[in-house]
């Protein structure tokens, strides 16, 4: 459903409501999948080793200031380390059995807690025992990388030092055979045992530090893992229910933008600009408490209906024709011209309830409009009352094939002359979108009331439909929203309960055939008299009367 204007968390709620199966269903496929994929995923286990990196004590030496975290080592450094060909290389040599190690660099996981100096190293296996040997291997290839490096860095600084010290000694060997003053040679010979002391205060200090130094250790050891930690079934379950429920309302929203139907009352007067009068009801509850519920609605709608046409004392000589047409294929125009007829009689006007629409013909065999416009019959005399509504006249469409007259001149002058017996003349005519004879007749109406059934009409059919009554300066006060198919559900429980009532007098003659039989000239004669005149004349078929008298009900 698209219309000009935007929607708001009614309009979201409403389309949910509408399509909540595609919503239900795609929530449940989510969860169905994500239940799947617990059943088809293996489980993964992990296995985490807690490395503590300590300062060598001799930053300057080996590169350890300038970290990230809190401290003397920079820990970014060392999990890239953990992560490096030549670690993977040694957990691999440690693991065996042929271990991959680019596998093992692409699994193992490596992160630092915040301000802390401490690696943890965590390794994911599909299964609980080589998860905790790959993340020890990778823990202990570690300190030992880490202990060769600082031991090596040291020892190359011992070496050089070293060297220092020979050559010093050497110098200091040949200076006692050089030719020159003595003064001289003793002060030089002082110089350089001065420079033979400070490298060996250089490298007493380096040698203690290498045969002390740790620079890391295991704080925490890796350990078998109880649980798997992927899948978490929770976890799936709900992300499988959200994702469904992502695409079930994706699915609901895009399904209502594309859908042309109009489904709600909101949606109803944004397409056609006017309000909605009456939203007539899908069906009555046992109590009575909702029809009389709905026949206050639909009340209201006529009293709007009087105070939009005027008020008949003061501005008209004769009745006001109202005009009820359909806009989609369907009956419910004959329901809703129905019960505002029965509205504006209840608010204590005299009113005319014509039904001008072709397909009831098959539902009334009897005589009716369509024989006023063939063959001239008076249509007072082709009238009919119903107990449910007194103060209501019914002219049916009759049996006789006159759908050629309605939008003749012949119709209109018939509508003026029935105006003149009624405060209000509604007429019920047959769809727009199926005749045209809505809009032949809406240019002599003083009011135009389209029915509109939700979740059946679609926009264009009624933009249409306004178009053409637009055309001929017809007057729109509003619109009647009804259910789609509410017609056909009348008929089907007005004829359910004429079956009943028949199957119950065939009961009734079964048990008592000689009583029946000799009752039956005379129940004959009595219901020949009990009828009136158009019941007499087969104004109105069974079918029609039902579902007229059932909506009159509502």
């Amino acid at each position: 459903m698209d219309t000009s204007a935007g929607g708001d968390l009614t309009d979201v709620a409403a389309t949910v409501r509408r399509r909540w199966r595609v919503v239900a269903a795609c929530a449940a496929a989510g969860l169905v999948l994500a239940a799947l994929a617990l059943l088809v995923v293996p489980p993964t286990y992990t296995s985490t080793t807690a490395v503590h990196v300590r300062p060598t004590g001799v930053p300057e030496i080996t590169g350890e200031q300038s970290g990230r975290t809190v401290g003397d080592v920079n820990l970014d450094t060392e999990a890239q380390i953990v992560r490096s060909a030549e670690v993977s290389a040694a957990a691999a040599e440690r693991l065996g059995s042929g271990a991959d190690p680019a596998e093992l660099r692409r699994r193992v996981e490596v992160t630092v807690p915040p301000n802390s100096s401490v690696l943890q190293i965590s390794y994911p296996g599909s299964d609980r025992r080589s998860a905790r040997r790959a993340s020890a291997a990778f823990a202990d290839a570690y300190l030992e990388y880490r202990e060769d490096q600082i031991d090596r860095q040291v020892g190359d600084i011992l070496s050089s030092l070293r060297d220092e010290v020979d050559a010093r000694y050497t110098e200091l060997d040949r200076i006692p055979d050089e030719d020159g003053d003595g003064a001289l040679r003793q002060g030089r010979i002082a110089a350089v045992q001065d420079e033979i002391a400070e490298l060996n205060k250089e490298i007493h200090p380096l040698t203690a530090l290498r045969s002390s130094v740790v620079p890391a250790r295991i704080i925490t050891p890796a350990t078998t893992p109880e649980e798997a930690t992927s899948p978490v079934p929770v976890l799936w379950l709900a992300a499988g229910g959200v994702l469904g429920l992502a695409a079930g309302l994706t699915a609901a929203f895009g399904a209502d933008r594309r859908d042309r139907r109009l489904h709600t009352v909101r949606d109803a007067e944004r397409a056609a600009g006017v309000p909605v009068l009456l939203r007539t009801q899908r069906s009555e509850s046992a109590d009575g408490a909702e029809p009389a519920r709905e026949a206050q609605q639909a009340n209201r709608a006529a009293l709007s209906l009087v105070s939009g046409i005027g008020d008949l004392g003061a501005q008209r000589r004769s009745g006001a024709v109202v005009l009820v047409p359909g806009v989609s294929r369907g009956g419910a125009s004959a329901t809703a011209a129905t019960v505002l007829a029965a509205a504006l009689a209840r608010v204590g006007a005299d009113v005319l309830l014509v039904r001008a629409d072709p397909a009831s013909a098959g539902a009334a065999d009897g005589a009716g409009l369509a024989d006023a416009l063939l063959g001239g019959a008076d249509p007072a005399e082709l009238e009919r009352r119903t107990a449910s509504a007194p103060g209501l006249r019914i002219l049916d469409y009759g049996g006789a094939d006159a759908a050629d007259m309605l939008q003749r001149p012949a119709m209109s002058g018939l509508l003026d002359r029935l105006r003149t017996q009624a405060d209000y003349v509604v007429v019920a005519t047959a769809p727009t979108g199926e005749r045209a004879d809505a809009c032949a007749l809406a240019r002599g109406a003083d009011a135009v009331v389209p029915v509109i059934e939700l979740g059946a009409t679609r926009i264009e059919d009624l933009a249409s439909a306004l178009a053409a009554f637009a055309a001929v300066d017809a007057t729109v006060p509003g619109t009647v929203a009804a259910p789609a198919g509410v017609r056909k559900r009348l008929l089907l429980r007005g004829r359910s309960e004429r079956a009943e009532r028949a199957a119950s007098r065939h009961r009734e003659e079964a048990a008592e055939p000689d009583s029946i039989a000799s009752a039956e000239p005379e129940a004959a004669e009595e219901e020949a008299a009990a009828q009136s005149p158009q019941e007499q004349t087969g104004v109105g078929g069974a079918d029609a009367h039902d579902g007229t008298d059932l909506a009159l009900k509502r």
